[in-house]
């Protein structure tokens, strides 16, 4: 990954002052939840604001992400825009974001709101059909000649009674029409 950093010496030193920011940066790869995420080129614009203690940025990202479907594991591109709030503090151990040599490094600041942002499932479409769990074809681009359905063995009585249901139907609707 490269280093995003946004120089605010300019507004350093005066409470109030404030810079208009925009920068871009491919963030590459990063694993989020056991899933590979390519993040790719990400643009940012938006205000740095020195506040006192820290610098507030407030910003757009725009970010177009390479991820894979959950049900068909197919790469997909999801374009992503969302808005950053963050404070970096000039003098601060405890703080996660910090001022450093004049400039804030808004990478990992980026990095974990595009993670928040997503979907625990990412999939490639609402209605992704996924894959077939018997032969493992891709069920969006063709379909399979294995067995659709197995019924669930706690459900074998209710099947049972359902067929015996429809054959005791078809009995009575025999009966009635003579």
């Amino acid at each position: 990954m490269k280093t995003f950093k946004v120089s605010i010496s300019d507004i350093k030193d005066k409470i109030g002052d404030e810079k208009e920011i925009s920068a871009a940066s491919d963030l590459g790869k990063t694993t989020f939840m056991g899933n590979e995420i390519n993040i790719g080129k990400t643009n940012i614009t938006g205000v740095a604001r020195n506040v006192g203690k820290s610098i507030e940025l407030a910003a757009s990202v725009d970010s177009n992400l390479v991820l894979e479907c959950g049900r068909c594991l197919e790469s997909f591109q999801h374009p992503m825009k969302l808005k950053l709030k963050e404070l970096f503090y000039f003098d601060n151990e405890e703080s996660e974001y910090n001022v450093e040599d004049d400039s804030i490094d808004v990478e990992r600041t980026i990095i974990e709101s595009i993670a928040l942002n997503l979907d625990i499932k990412t999939l490639c479409k609402i209605d992704c059909k996924g894959v077939c769990p018997n032969c493992g074809i891709n069920l969006n681009k063709a379909s399979c000649e294995c067995q659709k359905r197995d019924i669930d063995i706690r459900f074998n009585k209710l099947q049972k009674l359902k067929t015996r249901l429809q054959k005791s139907d078809k009995k009575n609707q025999k009966n009635s029409k003579e």
